[in-house]
């Protein structure tokens, strides 16, 4: 079988398993069911490590999310970002195994994305919205299974004298009310929780 990974520019990144699709530009919130008619999905696990290093701030943010659901699902995950974030890496486990993305530009990505949930082959996207989050869709999210996924994003550090601040956002913040009166939300982690 082969593979292929795509990323979109702008904070946007698509992975997937499939046939080629011609050449690739180099360069906490839970999942929800997209549709909104079934509760969030479980989170398994939830791990964070930070890395500051000349000047940036380097996120890692690995999580599992499990479907108690009888039905095949596309999810989606809003992931609350800072306003210079910039996603350096998405990474989503395919029959076990960890494809990353590359580059394509926006429009491009979510055509493939949308080429791949159509044909029913597993794929995930993340997308940035304006600079409020990163909006992460997984298709498909098997029915009682669960789905891995790496979203690694850089910042500036803003550091003076040694000191500095970084703050990683446990919750939304509210940032953008209408889009969260969308979504549901579950902010339990059964497994494990590390930062």
């Amino acid at each position: 079988m082969n593979r292929k990974e795509t990323t979109e520019r702008s904070g946007s990144c698509c992975c997937h398993r499939g046939t080629d699709r011609g050449r690739c530009d180099p360069g906490s919130r839970a999942a929800d069911p997209k549709d909104g008619t079934l509760p969030a999905l479980e989170i398994r696990d939830h791990n964070v490590s930070v890395v500051i290093e000349d000047g940036y701030a380097i996120t890692t943010v690995e999580q599992q999310f499990h479907n108690p659901h009888a039905q095949d699902l596309e999810t989606v995950y809003s992931f609350p970002v800072p306003a210079h974030g910039a996603v350096a890496e998405f990474t989503m486990w395919i029959d076990g195994k960890p494809v990353s993305g590359e580059v394509l530009e926006k429009g491009e990505a979510r055509r493939v994305y949308e080429e791949e949930k159509a044909a029913g082959r597993e794929a995930g996207i993340t997308e940035k919205d304006s600079h409020k989050s990163f909006d992460i869709s997984v298709s498909p999210v098997r029915a009682g299974d669960d789905t891995r996924i790496r979203l690694v994003y850089l910042q500036p550090a803003h550091i003076d004298s040694g000191i500095g601040r970084y703050v990683y956002p446990l919750e939304e913040g509210g940032v953008d009310e209408q889009k969260l009166a969308f979504w549901t939300a579950n902010e339990k982690v059964t497994g494990s929780f590390s930062r």
